[in-house]
């Protein structure tokens, strides 16, 4: 689908700009290394079991969706984010609760193909958010500062033997954003085919064929990539999967995991019974020995003077899950995960200090992510806005945005606060400060806060200090 979709897009892309050299050409039309193209194919078929070393003899351990979903529950655990500072922001920071509620599971498909395309749009007075893959969305140019500024998404609908395909593209100019959808059918689903109106699909009828949306310094677009070395094309600025550098070692847990069964499946205890020891079944379809296992017993000419011969070989289990634990351990070494996440979790008894070390490696990945993310949302809450004034959603007005993240991982939660409070009592921190740390809250939401404390109880005011405002 992948490779379909970007020829598609190539095939588009020819018509709709208008080159000047050849050199253009080569660098709209190749948007995508062929290494980067194999690299993403490769990324969405591990995650949804597909991999090519698959099949009969070796089954899957779904490590693929395993990273992805712990890495994104990590990244979101107990996050918070609001925008705040006027009733436009008000506004806007209710519309996000529905990104809110998709975002840990958007974000792992996002970890998993490398990167996500995150586009707001507005319905019925109300802001909406479409999450696009990399299967159907093209970063096309890229700025000094690695931020798109011409992108397109490719739709595909079947009719019968007709397909249709849209191309919305995007791209930031002078003016602001412009905006085109053109439509094109064709007989060959491989093939872009023939120009044709939008209005020959009644989902796409109340598209505009141009828009110029003035005002704006960024695509309305968000773009997510996972912020690690893109190995697979160090020139690209697409995102690379979370496990992009662990296929190899998962092709091995998959091999490792289905000689574990094997091994369990070959050395299933069995007896083998001498010909002479059964009886045809009543339906003549078979042989049976009187209260006796179909799997449990065999028959064959056993060459032997016994009747009876037992299959029950040693297992070599222990050494085979040996083997698949220290796959699983470079895999959390690769992916940046602490050792445990995997693997089997060290019985031996550990020191806090050595608990903190092991789990530095999954907290500076999961900060990484996090700070990508936060660049995200702000891409986004920039796109709200610019939506509340080109639409009148609400009247204008500033905005503030404030971010809580968990650091649970490498700090206990306890201990923080215990360290804060000391902090406090020893006037090393502020009661404002405080209160925007431990409720993930604003300036100004924090100073209304004390206030109230205040003029409710001036004791907690004498306890601890006054509060500068």
């Amino acid at each position: 689908m992948f490779n379909k979709l970007l020829n598609m897009l190539r095939q588009a892309l020819r018509r709709l700009v208008a080159y000047k050299n050849i050199s253009e050409i080569y660098a709209y039309t190749n948007v995508i290394s062929q290494e980067m193209e194999n690299a993403i194919e490769l990324w969405y078929n591990m995650y949804h079991n597909k991999a090519p070393w698959l099949g009969d003899n070796v089954k899957s351990l779904s490590l693929p969706s395993t990273i992805a979903s712990e890495m994104a529950r990590m990244v979101t655990l107990e996050m918070a984010f609001t925008v705040s500072g006027s009733p436009r922001a008000d506004y806007i920071n209710s519309q996000l609760d529905k990104f809110r509620d998709d975002i840990r599971i958007q974000l792992e498909y996002g970890l998993a193909f490398g990167s996500l395309a995150i586009k707001p749009y507005v319905k019925d007075g109300n802001i909406y958010f479409d999450y696009t893959p990399p299967v159907i969305f093209f970063p096309i140019e890229f700025d000094d500062n690695r931020r798109i500024t011409a992108a397109a998404f490719v739709e595909s609908i079947v009719s019968g033997q007709t397909t249709y395909t849209r191309v919305e593209y995007h791209k930031l100019t002078e003016k602001g954003v412009v905006i085109t959808n053109n439509a094109y059918k064709s007989v060959n689903k491989n093939d872009l085919g023939m120009d044709c109106p939008l209005t020959a699909i009644p989902q796409w009828a109340e598209l505009q064929p141009e828009t110029l949306i003035e005002g704006v310094d960024r695509l309305l677009i968000a773009y997510f990539r996972v912020p690690l070395a893109n190995t697979i094309d160090c020139l690209s600025p697409i995102g690379a999967s979370i496990y992009s550098q662990a296929s190899g070692l998962i092709e091995q847990a998959d091999r490792q995991y289905s000689r574990l069964l094997w091994e369990y499946e070959g050395g299933e205890l069995a007896v083998d019974v001498d010909a002479n020891a059964v009886k045809p079944k009543k339906d003549k379809r078979g042989y049976e020995v009187s209260h006796l296992n179909d799997r449990l017993y065999r028959k064959l000419d056993t060459g032997e003077d016994s009747t009876y011969h037992v299959f029950n070989p040693a297992l070599r289990d222990e050494s085979i899950i040996r083997g698949l634990d220290k796959i699983k351990m470079q895999i959390e070494d690769t992916v940046g995960l602490a050792r445990g996440s995997l693997s089997e979790v060290n019985a031996e008894a550990r020191t806090a200090t050595e608990l903190k070390i092991l789990r530095q490696r999954t907290y500076a990945t999961v900060s990484d992510i996090q700070k990508e993310l936060q660049r995200v949302i702000d891409d986004i809450v920039y796109i709200n806005d610019k939506y509340c004034e080109l639409y009148k959603l609400t009247p204008p007005g500033s905005y503030e945005t404030s971010y809580s993240w968990d650091d649970s991982i490498i700090n206990d939660e306890k201990e923080q606060r215990e360290e804060k409070l000391e902090m406090l009592s020893n006037n090393l921190l502020s009661r404002k400060s405080y209160l925007m740390w431990y409720y993930g809250i604003t300036d100004v939401e924090a100073q209304k806060m004390l206030d109230e404390i205040d003029a409710d109880s001036p004791s907690v005011s004498a306890m601890f200090g006054s509060e500068e405002k």
